[in-house]
């Protein structure tokens, strides 16, 4: 650590698009204890991540102690839980690939947050220009040429090993997007039709434009214990419910 900064955890900024960031978390627990000697039993500080020189950004981390005695690491350092560590990473890059999307490219259509156990992306053909999509609009209800795409985007699902997938669409999103225009993929919609390529499925209705509350977060975190893996998280686009969801999900592992 350079002298004259205090609180600084110098680690590589954390690869998106489906790279591994596991050097990342483990950066993180190396520089744990030095982490908690410093702040102790403090929430809400802002640990500086990085420097200049390598590319470095500013990351709020949430840290807080766990119940006595459960987060005493064998040094005596309270173990820290980075619930949020990961958010601002995690929306930039479905942001990123949303708007790759929207012009035509979907080389990549989710990002991987804890490698080979938990990807995030859109719900299928959200920015898909073909059928109204795109950033700052609301897309019609999927027309029934839209099905030989829907069907492609659960392929590549399949393909890359996927075997359960967390919505957090709300009812009424599912039953417009995937069901009202006439897309007939399965009597019970986009779920149904998860089911049916035979894909674990977990749905936890969550607001639109609204972080998921806690008690929603700790549900979404037992279907993710409990459902086989990797697991593709989604809501619409990825942004408001999908990136805090994950990001508790990433720390709740890393606190781990």
């Amino acid at each position: 650590m350079s002298e004259g900064v205090p609180r600084a955890l110098y680690v590589p900024k954390w690869p998106l698009g489906g790279h591994s960031h596991g050097s990342w978390h483990n950066a993180v627990d190396l520089r744990g204890n030095a982490i908690g000697e410093e702040l102790g039993d403090e929430a809400g500080r802002d640990v500086v991540r990085g420097n200049e020189e390598s590319e470095c950004a500013v990351v709020r981390m949430r840290c807080q102690a766990r119940s006595p005695g459960a987060g005493i690491r064998k040094s005596g350092v309270n173990r820290l839980q980075f619930e949020s560590m990961d958010h601002e990473n995690i929306r930039s890059g479905l942001e990123r690939i949303r708007a790759q999307i929207y012009r035509g490219d979907e080389s990549e259509i989710w990002i991987w947050v804890i490698q080979d156990r938990l990807a995030c992306a859109q719900r299928p053909l959200r920015d898909n220009p073909n059928f109204g999509g795109g950033p700052g609009r609301r897309p019609p209800p999927l027309p029934p040429e839209a099905r030989p795409f829907l069907e492609a985007w659960v392929d590549r699902v399949i393909q890359g090993g996927f075997r359960s997938v967390i919505s957090l669409l709300e009812v009424a999103q599912l039953e417009r997007h995937y069901i009202r225009g006439g897309i007939n993929l399965h009597s019970q919609g986009l779920l149904g039709y998860y089911r049916h390529r035979g894909l674990k499925v977990q749905s936890v209705p969550c607001t639109d434009y609204q972080r998921p509350s806690d008690r929603q977060m700790h549900k979404i975190q037992e279907a993710f214990l409990r459902l086989p893996r990797p697991a593709l998280l989604h809501c619409s686009a990825g942004i408001d419910r999908t990136s805090p969801v994950a990001a508790f999900l990433s720390g709740q592992e890393n606190s781990k």
